[in-house]
């Protein structure tokens, strides 16, 4: 009977076909455990890989979170700051306005007033002189009409007939010097006529 050294070396059989099926299921076996080995060097290898990867994606996004967090929050310090800039910036803004109209109502009010009183004094005087000219124009009326009273009273003398009535003395001087005779004359009337 042949013996036949097994592939695995683990022990002698002798030939046959037993020995022959014991070696088919060694090395099913053998198959089976390196298989089996592999597919959990396989599965650790993959499971490291796995945590490996999980890892650095955590790491990522922890790192992404946190810039993200961070440029949020410098994002919303520069928005904050921005806004507290514009508010005080609108607020002097505002306040500048206020006062630029105040003083620009201040000056209109003053020159509104200064106008006022201006046209005041413009219309004082306007009404001043106008009294002034009405009563020197009721002054000159008032001579002229005098004079006219006096024109037509001297005409009455002048056109008197009966002048040999009247003494020089009635005769006012003007009339006796534009009349051209004198007190001793005999030729002339009193109202200067000719004597007939």
């Amino acid at each position: 009977m042949q013996e036949d050294i097994c592939p695995l070396k683990h022990s002698r059989f002798p030939s046959g076909p037993t020995t022959d099926l014991h070696h088919r299921h060694r090395a099913w076996e053998e198959r089976g455990r390196r298989e089996e080995g592999e597919r959990g060097e396989r599965g650790r290898r993959e499971g490291g890989e796995r945590e490996e990867r999980g890892r650095r994606e955590g790491g990522e996004r922890g790192e992404g979170g946190r810039r993200e967090g961070g440029e949020r929050g410098e994002r919303g310090k520069r928005d904050g700051g921005e806004r507290e800039e514009r508010r005080r910036r609108e607020g002097g803004e505002r306040e500048e306005r206020g006062r630029r109209e105040g003083r620009e109502r201040e000056e209109r009010w003053r020159r509104e007033g200064g106008e006022r009183e201006e046209r005041g004094r413009r219309e004082g005087g306007e009404m001043e002189e106008r009294w002034r000219r009405e009563g020197g124009e009721m002054g000159e009326r008032g001579g002229r009409e005098g004079a006219k009273q006096e024109m037509t009273q001297r005409e009455v003398i002048l056109s008197s007939c009966e002048c040999s009535s009247l003494s020089v003395l009635s005769v006012p001087s003007d009339v006796r010097r534009d009349s051209g005779f004198s007190q001793t004359s005999d030729q002339n009337h009193f109202c200067g006529r000719k004597k007939v």
